[in-house]
């Protein structure tokens, strides 16, 4: 398991230790909410009490349907914000206003101070033509499933891991999961895990253009942007 306030703790020893010459620090990524960490800061919520962690974690077993509800009473702003589905987000939630005393949305509006200097930073924003992205999408997981991905994925299901894990939920896993359990043809199972790329990638597409700040440049491909950066360097 990993998390962002992990994360930042690891840049800020790699700044401190690595560019001490002047070199120029690049990060390349991946996730939007790490990179709105790095440059806007990050809430600092306490840590989690342990004993009330695993309480919510033994109801999402137990009662999964009831976490949103029980979130009504404890963050009604949460509340609001969330899908029933999305279990994760909500046992976060229930377990910060639990353990702090304090909705997640409180922490969220004090933020730690940006681990970079933003003002001199160039930051820049890859999103590829749609059409273009969804075939690509498609193309790269049949890559892999070609490349040993089916034989990868049944080792790794035979470590045992928790299903709560993230590495559990990454995409691919549970579908080829279903395929090796004998629920689903192998056709199946890449369709659904190529749908669920895709769906992602939408998601992703708009999180970066409604959360990541104005000074972010767009650009289509990786040319015009390297480009850029030469230029404004």
């Amino acid at each position: 398991a990993y998390s962002v306030a992990g994360w930042l703790e690891d840049v800020q020893t790699v700044l401190s230790e690595h560019f001490k010459d002047g070199s120029l620090p690049v990060f390349c990524g991946g996730t939007g909410l790490y990179f709105k960490a790095l440059t806007a800061g990050l809430s600092e919520i306490p840590a989690i009490d342990p004993a009330i962690r695993e309480k919510y974690r033994e109801l999402a077993l137990r009662e999964p349907d009831g976490l949103h509800g029980l979130l009504r009473d404890k963050d009604p702003e949460s509340h609001g914000v969330l899908r029933p589905g999305d279990r994760h987000r909500i046992i976060r939630a229930l377990e910060v206003a639990d353990s702090t005393g304090r909705p997640i949305g409180w922490w969220q509006k004090h933020p730690s101070e940006p681990r970079i200097d933003t003002e001199s930073s160039l930051k820049i924003l890859l999103l590829p033509e749609r059409q273009a992205l969804r075939k690509r999408i498609g193309e790269r997981f049949y890559k892999m499933v070609e490349a040993g991905g089916v034989a990868e994925g049944e080792n790794f299901l035979k470590l045992g891991l928790d299903e709560s894990l993230p590495a559990m939920r990454a995409i691919g896993v549970p579908h080829l999961a279903s395929y090796l359990r004998g629920e689903t043809s192998l056709d199946e199972a890449i369709e659904a895990a190529i749908i669920a790329s895709r769906q992602y990638a939408k998601r992703q597409s708009t999180w970066f253009r409604n959360q990541l700040g104005s000074d972010w440049q767009i650009f289509e491909n990786a040319e015009s942007a390297v480009e850029t950066v030469l230029t404004q360097r």
